[in-house]
């Protein structure tokens, strides 16, 4: 039995492709990369291939990459992802949070590991998300406090 992460409702740029396994290696894949604007959910589906008459799990993770953890909500805490008997499909979503800060493209990465019940974690085990730059590069402009308090005599800065 085998696992891989494959993009549901995202565009992905390169969708995974299984290529005959090289002899003694194991099997390779295209990489998963999708690319989200600011405020958009990535939302992939694990796949359980091979027999399902046991138990079985795997592990994600989320490494941020040049994302920071305030950029995304991953709406569970728990990252293990448990197959019932007869069970195929589970899914990952990754909520990316809208801000007003100029950034250039952030990518990050889900990372599945640590199947277990005669299972491995094969194909495509990494997805990259890039969060796309989408504020104005020229900054964000706000006004401090209205009143700023200052004795008489001494100077104080805006």
């Amino acid at each position: 039995m085998k696992y891989e992460l494959k993009p549901q409702s995202s565009t992905p740029l390169h969708p995974p492709v299984s290529l005959p396994p090289p002899p003694h290696h194991g099997l390779s894949s295209e990489p998963v990369v999708v690319r989200l604007q600011e405020g958009g959910q990535a939302n992939f589906s694990v796949l359980r291939e091979g027999l399902a008459d046991f138990v079985a799990s795997v592990m994600y993770r989320v490494d941020y990459g040049e994302a920071s953890p305030g950029d995304l909500t991953v709406p569970s805490e728990d990252t293990l992802l448990v197959y019932a008997v007869g069970e195929w499909v589970k899914n990952i979503s990754v909520a990316v949070e809208d801000d007003n800060i100029p950034e250039t493209d952030e990518p990050f990465t889900i990372v599945l590991y640590n199947a277990t019940g005669d299972a491995v974690v094969f194909g495509a085990d990494t997805a990259t998300v890039v969060i796309e730059a989408n504020d104005d590069p020229n900054g964000i402009f706000s006004l401090e406090a209205v009143e700023k308090p200052v004795e008489e005599g001494k100077t104080n800065e805006f």
